[in-house]
């Protein structure tokens, strides 16, 4: 995935250390599950038709949201940082990082109350490394930075074609 990278604004926090034993699950759980969280369903407010899959996927996002709006009265996110990432690498614009092993939470997704893991190296000098393993979890990561990638891409692209779309005039429209 040479070339692949994200840049993106969220809450972001360091924990220095090998963190828990049962870590790397629960960061490969968390990663799957935002996976699964942002996925293409369709929308009602679309006109599409209301079966039990969608009023259960609905009920699910409220509750969600609900546990989200908790999460932030009992324990305020981390502050808002830019974030560069890369399959084997990472930095966070203001964020402290001395240099050794940790993990690095981040809040990718408001309907998400818990933070994605991922296990990094930091260096004092530049980015830290990201510490997978080939595996579910190297899988996984490397995923993210494609998918959050293709996502800045297209959001570019319409951004690109709102802006240059032709006017009235230009088109030869009558008025």
């Amino acid at each position: 995935m040479d070339g692949i990278h994200c840049q993106f604004i969220a809450p972001a926090l360091w924990e220095p250390g090998p963190g828990p034993v049962d870590r790397p699950q629960l960061a490969l759980s968390r990663l799957i599950g935002l996976e699964a969280l942002q996925a293409e369903r369709p929308s009602l407010a679309e006109g599409h038709e209301s079966t039990p899959e969608s009023r259960m996927q609905a009920q699910l996002d409220l509750v969600l949201d609900a546990l989200r709006d908790l999460q932030v009265q009992l324990r305020p996110l981390p502050p808002a940082r830019t974030v560069a990432l890369t399959p084997e690498s990472v930095s966070v614009d203001g964020l402290e990082m001395p240099s050794g092993p940790g993990w690095l939470a981040l809040w990718l997704d408001s309907r998400m109350p818990q933070p994605v893991w991922l296990p990094v190296t930091a260096r004092g000098d530049g980015p830290a490394m990201l510490n997978v393993a080939d595996g579910p979890l190297s899988a996984a990561v490397d995923h993210l930075v494609f998918r959050l990638h293709r996502r800045a891409v297209a959001r570019s692209r319409r951004e690109q074609g709102s802006d240059s779309l032709p006017t009235e005039n230009e088109r030869g429209d009558a008025a």
